[in-house]
């Protein structure tokens, strides 16, 4: 009798798993977007150019 409920929770053990929810697989959380400035600022103590110098130096 011992065997015959062995076999019993043997032969239902397997079909309990396979209803078994299956949980989700875990997401990496996304990774923050970090923005590059266009333009590098400039060092201390540097001015930047007044519009009628970067006319000048662009004309040559």
């Amino acid at each position: 009798m011992k065997s015959f409920a062995v076999l019993l929770a043997l032969a239902i053990l397997p079909a309990c798993a396979a209803r078994a929810p299956v949980p989700p697989a875990p997401v990496a959380a996304p990774r923050p977007v970090v923005v590059q400035p266009a333009v590098e600022p400039l060092p201390a103590g540097v001015k930047p150019l007044t519009v009628e110098q970067d006319e000048q130096i662009s004309q040559g």
